[in-house]
């Protein structure tokens, strides 16, 4: 596979004792899908797909459970999980990271709050059922793009900590001089600045995880304004009264 982004790629033929290597423009290592055009937007939507479905057996096979923080774990471990893994690797730039309608992370937290609210449900206002706003559901668990920024933290912080005559250290201190890798090591050292934590902090493994757990981190962009809801009161009455009945139905099979 060549990696380039221009539209016209020179197409050169590799041979392994006269057996041509058939060219391919994807592929997936360790579970991430590289593209040659060095776009991530086949993995954003293999982890979607992937996390749904998981999703879907939490559904069908957790009903029972009305423990919030019991549901909230399961789909830590398994949802979640899902959605995270690798991200330092296909999100690691600003334009993937930031809040932009055009973005295809933006597109995925979409996902995840939709998700969150199909397994938290609605909260009931004195009888009367509401949809869970965004600020509702980060009450209960972080949102997506700050935990990938954490890990993005995690991962610089292991770079910085392993000794010189590491590979790895090497093409790290290598790369720092390179305008792209630049930008994305100056947006981690913002984020351990907006964190407070020190290059000393970095040099203490545990202290430095720690510390990275318990931050606070301010979202990238301010929230959208929602527009004025088209709704009359009598299709509000009516929805609300619809999804009374469905949670009074899926309470009395429970029991």
């Amino acid at each position: 596979m060549t990696y380039t982004n221009k539209k016209s790629k020179v197409d050169y033929h590799y041979k392994i004792k006269d057996t041509l290597i058939q060219p391919t423009d994807t592929y997936k290592d360790l579970g991430v899908m590289f593209q040659s055009n060095l776009s991530f937007d086949k993995q954003i939507k293999d982890v979607t797909q992937r996390a749904y479905k998981k999703l879907g057996m939490i559904i069908r096979h957790c009903q029972s459970i009305t423990d919030i923080d019991a549901i909230l774990l399961l789909y830590l471990s398994i949802v979640r999980s899902t959605l995270e893994y690798g991200s330092v690797v296909w999100s690691p730039n600003t334009q993937c990271l930031l809040m932009n309608k055009k973005g295809a992370l933006r597109k995925l937290e979409l996902k995840d709050r939709k998700m969150l609210r199909k397994i938290l449900g609605p909260i009931n206002d004195n009888g009367e059922y509401c949809r869970r706003h965004n600020h509702e559901l980060y009450e209960q668990i972080e949102d997506l793009v700050t935990c990938m920024r954490k890990r993005r933290m995690l991962f610089f912080g292991h770079l910085e900590r392993m000794l010189p005559n590491r590979l790895s250290h090497q093409i790290h201190v290598s790369l720092a001089k390179k305008t792209s890798y630049s930008k994305w090591a100056d947006l981690v050292k913002k984020d351990l600045e907006e964190a407070h934590i020190s290059p000393e902090d970095i040099c203490n493994r545990d202290t430095f995880r720690d510390l990275v757990k318990t931050a606070t981190l301010q979202p990238l962009t301010t929230a959208t304004a929602r527009p004025a809801s088209r709704w009359s009161q009598q299709r509000k009455n009516a929805q609300s009264q619809r999804m009374k009945e469905y949670w009074q139905r899926r309470k009395a099979r429970e029991s």
